[in-house]
């Protein structure tokens, strides 16, 4: 049956059943179409559950069905059909049947004028004059119990008293130094009877040091597990702080020291007995530890011990922030998709992963964040591994729950590469696309848990998460959570949280959730429903949002209840270019279209992704940045209450970049030019070497044929030497000796130095022979005439340089280590420790500035000052108020027009730029859309790619 028939049939009804609340529930919860309910139909079904109500509080059947009535109720308060006060209402009716107090129901109850001003809560004049009689009873009686303990405490005294110890004088003073313990209570003046009394003798033992408590009776000391949750919100410099003391829960104001009772508004003293009072510990700059662990890889890559690991430096001088080189090994899919990306761009520095390291204040108690700086990995939603579409690296020993502060950087570089390998991610190696990851977020750990303390007593470790489809088996047609970005939880835990609101505790509404996956992924979530029949310590989270964690059925994870602001602004990137097409398809604007999508969200956490519908499809948006935190809440209890957020965007990761193509094309020109340089190089080295070689083998024939020859004396045997390039040479030569020397003399010719010959060998024309080395001079060579014939290279390189690799090489020099020069590592490049420490001081100063809720201007501007954040949350900025809605612009100045000017020409020539339209194209689609480049260029673009 529809809502409408249900109440139809409920308003025709006197009295109520169990079966009617369950019916009522069924039909709102399964609604396919919010738009089915309208305003008035809202309010019947209001007077419906008014009706309901005062059955319930005249004890009617129902009264012990309290299941039923809350089930009922939960579900109301989470629809957005419903006016502000009757959303209150639910919640104040929730509360009342809780049993939260007199007060609260009050409060959440839809009073008439008169009611209000008499204070009776709806009830009628006698039930109301009947509750005053009662409660001046109470009074009467708690003075009268005061009397009678005060009547007690008189008469132990009477009863403890020893006459015979009384004396004066010296004998009075002999008897108090022998009276026993110290700690021993002295007699007291009872100013009431001005007599002197004197308590009991016996040794009390004394109390342990901790927080006490004034009481009627006396200073009462906390329990162990109030003690630890003092103690340490003192340490952490929080004003107040909640505990669950005498079966209700009460706040601590540390600030003023007194306990506060959040159902009656009561106060009582509280004070820090036999201990010093605990202050927040400065936080101090662990300068020490980064230089060790940046000396420490610094000198590991100089002396190649990690032949992977190729750059490190500092950015800017600051410790706190590196940059990193890596690669990674040949045979991974990872590795060759960077060499793929290198060759086709051309750019040889992109076949390894630059890594942006940062380091929070409290290193090395905390982990430091790994992000990805460039090349861009091929993102698959679902299947990205351990990064996430914005680049931060996500594994166990960069979460909270698996660093150890001794872990050494080195470690942690290894983690992160061997995590890389073994999730197959591949780089992407589109060409006309940017390159980078953008630049994260100034301020580190915006999502730090410090920064969002548990609400409402809810965090449950190792929660199974499961999704409607998985739990559609138990659980029926779920369907309408996997269009939400809300989770469903077990009932069990909807009376623990109210159970809370009843025992004095506060209330933080609308309920929403922190999850945080075994590797440090975090996103919020709302309640969607308190589900009964989902076993307890499960959570039924949408698919997408599984995904979106990386989680897989089952998985355990945290999920913690806490406390986010209202956005403020927002920053998202689509996932693909698609996006933009559909948008285009849609005839929409596309801030308009993520502005409307955006606010049906519940929460939105940084570094996520969203579903988007545009056309009947979904895409993906990623969430960059949100204001004024790093996760925001978008629905607010007041549902009149309209407020506006500033939406930017970046343009989708592969959208064809005009800037990266044309960078493209230059790198692929200057490389085919490069490569004919090389090949012209290449080829002129290649001819000095042959030179070398041919050099080096002369050098040999010449040693050679010196070593053969005996006498060089000039003799009386005329001897002449024809060349191969015809010249010839004459000479005499003694009888006798060997024909060596003709050789040598062939080979100090001047023909045989400028052509460096392979070999060479003599031949005489008669008789018609060649001589050898060993063959005599006689007679016969007389005025004789020798061919010098040239013996040929080799043909091959191979072995014309076999020369150079035969020759003995040069003594290497040896260093002052003992290690060969050319082994020994690079020397260490000098740093000035003193402006490192300087420049780091400055990052750690602003870091905690930022942490504290200021922008980054102000925190400029305080450094600068010389202030220095103390370690107290009481010095935190207020809480940012929602925005309201825009003010009226005030008139300008002349200064300021003309500064207006000066900006309208800027973008008008970034339009041009961009787009490569006219001047007057450009003004004209700024001007049609209020001056935002983006929105222009998609217009100038859009009327191109029409004509």
């Amino acid at each position: 049956m529809s809502i409408e028939e249900v109440v139809k049939e409920l308003e025709s009804r006197r009295q109520f059943a169990g079966d009617h609340l369950w019916r009522l529930n069924t039909a709102i919860f399964n609604c396919a179409d919010e738009n089915e309910v309208t305003s008035q139909l809202a309010g019947r079904i209001y007077q419906v559950v008014m009706q309901m109500r005062k059955e319930y509080q005249s004890g009617q059947f129902y009264a012990t069905d309290q299941g039923n009535y809350l089930a009922l109720l939960g579900t109301l308060q989470n629809q957005d059909y419903f006016s502000t006060r009757q959303a209150t209402a639910f919640r104040g009716w929730i509360a009342e049947a809780l049993g939260a107090g007199r007060e609260g129901g009050r409060e959440g109850s839809a009073q008439t004028s008169k009611d209000k001003e008499s204070g009776t809560n709806g009830l009628s004049r006698s039930e109301a004059q009947r509750l005053r009689k009662l409660e001046a009873s109470r009074e009467a009686l708690a003075a009268e119990l005061r009397q009678l303990r005060s009547l007690r405490s008189a008469v132990e005294t009477f009863t403890s008293f020893d006459a015979t110890k009384r004396g004066t004088g010296k004998k009075k003073d002999n008897q108090k130094q022998n009276e026993g313990p110290k700690d021993s209570p002295q007699p007291v003046m009872d100013s009431g009877r001005g007599t002197r009394r004197e308590e009991r003798r016996e040794s009390v033992k004394a109390e342990p040091p901790g927080y006490q408590v004034r009481t009627d009776s006396g200073w009462i000391r906390y329990d162990d597990e109030a003690q630890t949750a003092l103690r340490a919100a003192a340490e952490k410099g929080q004003p107040e702080c909640e505990i669950f003391a005498q079966g209700q829960y009460y706040k601590i104001s540390l600030k003023r020291m007194v306990q506060i009772n959040p159902s009656t508004g009561n106060e009582r003293s509280v004070r820090l007995q036999g201990e010093a009072p605990r202050t927040p510990e400065m936080p101090k700059l662990n300068f020490k530890r980064l230089m060790v662990e940046f000396k420490q890889l610094e000198a590991c890559i100089a002396a190649g011990q990690e032949p992977s690991f190729h750059r490190c430096e500092p950015v800017e001088d600051n410790l706190m922030d590196w940059e990193m080189d890596m690669s990674f090994p040949a045979e991974s899919a990872l590795q060759k998709s960077l060499e793929n990306l290198a060759a086709s761009m051309f750019d040889s520095s992109l076949n390894k992963i630059t890594f942006c390291i940062r380091f929070p204040v409290e290193f090395p108690l905390s982990p430091p964040e790994v992000w990805l700086r460039r090349p861009r990995m091929r993102y698959r939603s679902g299947q990205s591994g351990p990064v996430t579409f914005g680049g931060r690296v996500c594994s166990m020993l960069l979460a909270s729950a698996g660093w150890q502060p001794a872990t050494s950087m080195l470690a942690v570089l290894k983690e992160v590469q061997q995590s890389l390998v073994d999730s197959g991610i591949e780089a992407n190696t589109t060409v006309c696309i940017k390159k980078e990851y953008p630049r994260a977020s100034i301020q580190l750990q915006r999502l730090n848990t410090e920064l969002f303390p548990t609400v409402n007593g809810f965090c449950q470790m190792a929660m199974t998460a499961i999704s409607p489809e998985e739990a559609s088996a138990f659980l029926g047609d779920l369907s309408r959570l996997e269009a939400t970005d809300k989770i469903g939880l077990p009932f069990a835990y909807a009376n623990s949280i109210y159970k809370r609101a009843e025992l004095g505790a506060d209330l933080v509404l609308p309920l929403v959730f922190e999850l945080k996956t075994l590797l440090g992924r975090k996103t919020h979530c709302a309640i969607f429903e308190f589900i009964d029949g989902l076993p307890d310590n499960h959570v039924l989270i949408p698919k997408w949002v599984m995904e979106d964690l990386a989680i897989d059925e089952r998985e355990p994870l945290r999920v913690r209840g806490v406390d986010l602001d209202l956005v403020t602004a927002v920053k998202v990137q689509p996932h693909s270019v698609d996006f933009y097409q559909a948008v285009r398809d849609s005839g929409r604007d596309v801030r308009e279209l993520l502005t409307e999508s955006l606010s049906r969200f519940s929460t939105l956490t940084e570094d996520t992704a969203v579903p988007i519908e545009v056309g009947g499809r979904l895409y993906q948006v990623q969430v960059i940045t949100v204001e004024p935190h790093g996760a925001v809440r978008i629905i607010d209890m007041d549902v009149q209450h309209h407020f506006e957020f500033k939406v930017e965007f970046e343009p989708a990761p592969d959208l064809e970049d005009e800037a990266a193509t044309k960078e493209f094309q230059d790198r692929a020109l200057k490389s085919v030019k490069l490569r004919r340089e090389r090949s012209a190089a290449g080829r002129q080295e290649i001819e000095e070497r042959r030179r070398e070689a041919r050099q080096k083998r002369y050098e040999g024939l010449v040693a050679r044929e010196s070593a053969n020859v005996v006498d060089k004396s000039e003799g009386t045997v005329e001897v002449g030497l024809r060349m191969p390039d015809g010249s010839q040479l004459k000479g005499k030569f003694p009888e006798g000796a060997s024909v060596s020397c003709l050789m040598l003399a062939a080979l100090e010719s001047p023909w045989a130095k400028a052509a460096l010959p392979w070999g060479i060998y003599l031949r005489m024309a008669f008789p018609k022979k060649v001589l050898a080395s060993q063959d005599v001079i006689d007679k016969g060579f007389h005025r004789s005439t020798l061919s010098v014939q040239e013996e040929q290279a080799p043909e091959k390189d191979e072995e014309l340089f076999a020369v150079l690799r035969d020759a003995p090489s040069p003594k290497k020099s040896v260093s002052a280590s003992g290690m060969p020069e050319e082994l020994a590592p690079p020397p260490l490049p000098e740093r000035d420790e003193s402006e490192l420490f300087s420049r780091t001081q400055r990052a750690f100063e602003m870091q905690r500035f930022l942490r504290a809720g200021f922008n980054l201007e102000e925190a400029e501007k305080k450094f600068q000052a010389g202030e220095i954040l103390p370690p107290t949350a009481a010095s935190r900025r207020p809480e940012p108020r929602p925005p309201a809605a825009l003010a009226a612009p005030a008139p300008a100045s002349p200064a300021e027009e003309a500064e207006a000017e000066d900006e309208k020409e800027k973008r008008i020539e970034a339009v041009v730029a961009f787009t490569g339209a006219d001047r007057e194209v450009a003004k004209r689609a700024l001007e049609e859309n209020q001056w935002i480049e983006e929105l222009a260029v998609n217009k100038v673009l859009d009327s191109l790619d029409q004509s």
